[in-house]
């Protein structure tokens, strides 16, 4: 667990507790209350890239809940969206710094 407020807890098939962290939370313009979280148990591929996995948080009164996505066209879009945050955030960060 490298972040314990952005972690949580899940047991697999094997009935093994297994801990991933929150890498990056993703707004859902189409329900606001209901954004994307990107989320690794920081196994590697292939390729020594950490295996990202995508879900939606539901909340159900004061309760929380991860709906674990898999339709690749729906992590494609969650992708592209999360690509236009960190460009838009880049791009916040260097007009702020060209105003000094």
């Amino acid at each position: 667990m490298k972040y314990e407020d952005m972690s949580f807890k899940i047991m697999n098939e094997d009935n093994q507790e297994i801990t991933y962290d929150i890498i990056s939370v993703i707004p859902n313009e189409n329900d606001p209350d209901s954004p994307y979280v990107q989320f690794t148990d920081y196994m590697l591929e292939d390729d020594d890239d950490f295996i990202m996995q995508y879900g939606q948080i539901i909340k159900n009164g004061e309760e929380y809940s991860l709906k674990v996505i898999t339709d690749k066209t729906t992590i494609d879009r969650i992708k592209f969206d999360l690509q236009e945050e960190v460009t838009s955030s880049v791009n916040r960060q260097v007009q702020s710094n060209m105003k000094y």
